[in-house]
């Protein structure tokens, strides 16, 4: 064969099509399958390489030359597409075009320097912070003039900056962070870490202090991530791996944030009881899609896990994805497809709207038949000195004057719903806990609610799994979710109401 690439083929309409079926292995109905070469009638007699399948009819992830491409492209019941990836909503620094490091968007100001050193509290002591922590110091916050540079070994970080620092900021990757503002530099500034404390009443808790969720009526929910765990306080009933390549058992975490968005859904509290979820033991299928390491999934591992969610009956999915292409376009048209079929097959998607600091609404939040969820917090969550200060906005002002939409919240018409998602804390593997914000974690709470809500009408559980059951339970949550004052763009529906779940 000539030079090959990758391509998606499905039915020019729907999700099935006959004309697909020559293109699954003969007798074989289990999916994945191990790659083979058939001379396929779509391609003209060319040569196909036929990666994976969903389902006989269904997609499939081929790789063929630019002249079987061609051929397929003739065809008049199948679309060629290529393999998009898709991507978890970036974390709290990496949210901020401010607070990424950019030397195009972050000119230095050059000037006496200056020694941050940052601290950390461990076992009770006060010592110097870990090595390689981005530390970014603004002279001048609007038009971005500072400087930045990651802490040495000593937990000291050394910046070119005059005057006054407007903002003064360290991330430490699932911890509060530290954040100062307006102040005069001095030859030695010390910046100290907010320390965690499983204890601390975070916004979420705030809120939710207790749930109503009934786990004897079965609800069980899918979380579609970085896999879920170990850890004691989620009730991971099973789940699949359909990272290429990767065993399909393994659907441990291969990062953090599945487990993190896993807890806000239904952790137990047993080993951190302020940190329950708002469904606690709740019953959760971990769908790995992102590989070790990785921070982009490509599609057709993302619609593999939501097939397998069907087929495991989950009733609620949790997708804290977006993607990094705007605008509906043909390439999202698989994604978008599937999400009908979960739909079809009586399950709520519920998706994280994107943290691009208020642009439109991202995909696949943006397509209908899911709840896009936007990122809202409270002032008062979270420690004076924590980064999440950096987010909290009175532009639109709410009902409540500490309650704010996140700066980082991407908002449109196409919002359903907010949930709290600034200073949050939740599990992390291994039995630990952390701390973060963003619409990734935004969206486990509407997850969590939502479970919570259809665990209590056993009526609308045991009914039929189509789109008449997926859309009673999206209007249960509507109907139970309540206005912050907000802008419908901001908000949707509102946030769903404490004292309902």
């Amino acid at each position: 064969m000539a030079e090959s690439k990758r391509h998606i083929l499905l039915p020019r309409e729907g999700f099935l099509h006959e004309a697909l079926r020559h293109l699954a292995p003969v007798g074989e109905s289990e999916m994945p399958h191990a790659p083979f070469t058939v001379k396929s009638t779509l391609a003209g007699g060319r040569e196909v390489l036929v990666i994976d399948s969903i389902e006989a009819d269904g997609p499939k992830l081929v790789e063929c030359d630019d002249l079987a491409a061609a051929e397929i492209d003739r065809h008049p019941d199948v679309l060629r597409l290529p393999v998009l990836k898709y991507r978890r909503p970036l974390g709290l620094r990496a949210s901020y075009p401010l607070l990424a490091p950019d030397p195009v968007s972050l000119p230095t100001t050059r000037g006496p320097g200056v020694t941050i050193r940052v601290m950390e509290t461990k076992g009770g002591n006060k010592v110097p912070a870990d090595s390689g922590l981005w530390v970014t110091a603004f002279s001048n916050y609007e038009k971005k003039i500072g400087d930045y540079t990651t802490t040495d070994d000593s937990g000291e970080a050394n910046l070119l900056v005059s005057g006054t620092i407007e903002r003064l900021f360290c991330e430490k990757l699932w911890t509060w962070g530290a954040f100062r503002k307006d102040f005069r530099v001095h030859p030695t500034t010390e910046l100290e870490l907010e320390p965690l404390n499983a204890n601390f009443t975070d916004c979420v808790r705030k809120y939710y202090p207790r749930s109503q969720f009934k786990p004897e009526t079965g609800v069980t929910v899918g979380v579609i991530d970085t896999g879920v765990g170990p850890h004691d306080d989620l009730n991971v009933i099973g789940g699949r791996c359909t990272v290429e390549k990767e065993p399909h058992n393994d659907h441990q975490d291969a990062d953090r944030h599945g487990t993190f968005v896993a807890g806000l859904i239904g952790s137990t509290g047993r080993l951190f009881p302020k940190l329950r979820g708002l469904a606690p033991g709740v019953r959760i299928f971990s769908y790995r899609v992102f590989g070790e390491g990785e921070s982009e999934v490509q599609i057709f591992p993302l619609i593999q896990a939501m097939h397998y969610a069907a087929l495991d009956e989950c009733d609620i999915l949790n997708l804290s994805i977006e993607s990094p292409e705007q605008g509906p376009g043909l390439n999202h048209v698989l994604l978008q497809r599937a999400i009908i079929r979960a739909r079809d097959k009586g399950m709520l998607v519920v998706v994280a709207a994107g943290n691009d600091n208020r642009t439109s609404v991202d995909y696949p939040a943006a397509f209908p038949n899911v709840i896009a969820v936007s990122a809202m917090g409270c002032k008062g969550t979270f420690p004076k000195g924590a980064m999440e200060n950096m987010v909290v906005s009175d532009d639109p002002p709410g009902t409540d004057p500490n309650e704010f939409i996140a700066s980082f919240s991407n908002v449109g018409e196409e919002i359903n719903v907010t949930a709290l998602g600034v200073g949050v804390l939740s599990t992390l593997p291994g039995n630990s806990f952390g701390s973060c914000s963003g619409t990734s974690f935004a969206a486990p709470v509407v997850t969590g609610a939502a479970a919570s809500l259809l665990s209590q009408r056993p009526d609308i559980y045991i009914k039929s799994r189509n789109r008449a059951r997926a859309e009673e339970i999206e209007q249960l949550l509507f109907k139970n979710s309540i206005t912050r004052g907000f802008p419908p763009t901001f908000e949707g529906h509102g946030m769903p109401d404490p004292a309902k779940v």
